[in-house]
């Protein structure tokens, strides 16, 4: 079970070797419930298609967060582009610092990191329409729920005796669906 975020291709690499000899769970965030916030963004991404909606993704975290955007708001904004069947580089915007002449590019997904205090941490998804807005939004308050998820999964891949390969939070909620 692995929640580490900002992997080099070598340490992709080196998973997927050792996926080959035992199930190897991967995902930059353990709760579930942002598995479930990332499958509601993906859904509502595909609905609202094209760009006639934009999208902003705003993070908060404690003051000694080092990365930023965290993984998780990479993670939804990753969804987002699936979705909308772009690639991820040509639409995130980490950056608009000085950008005032230029204006807001169709179907760019812009990101936003708050850092300080304790906040553990908040993602917030707004797909913004002309006349509308529907914001999604997730808010961590104690650090024990990625612990919990992690023992979760580590259960799953115990109790359904998954093969070797690399699974998802995607995979784990989609082994509750199949139940409904």
């Amino acid at each position: 079970v692995i929640g580490t975020t900002g992997l080099q291709g070598r340490h992709e690499n080196l998973m997927s070797e050792c996926s080959r000899m035992a199930p190897i769970f991967h995902s930059p965030n353990m709760s579930v419930v942002v598995a479930i916030l990332n499958e509601m963004v993906k859904d509502v991404a595909g609905i609202l298609g094209g760009d006639e909606f934009d999208v902003e993704i705003l993070e908060e975290h404690h003051k000694k967060k080092k990365d930023a955007p965290s993984g998780t708001a990479l993670m939804l904004g990753k969804t987002i582009a699936e979705a909308r069947k772009r690639t991820f580089s040509e639409v995130a915007r980490f950056d608009r610092f000085n950008d005032v002449a230029q204006p807001r590019v169709e179907g760019e997904i812009g990101f936003a990191a708050l850092r300080g205090g304790s906040t553990v941490g908040m993602h917030e998804v707004s797909f913004n329409g002309v006349f509308e807005k529907l914001t999604l939004r997730h808010d961590a308050c104690d650090v024990g729920i990625f612990a919990d998820g992690a023992l979760r999964i580590a259960r799953w891949l115990k109790d359904k005796k998954m093969p070797p390969g690399i699974y998802t939070m995607h995979d784990y909620l989609q082994s509750f669906m199949s139940k409904l």
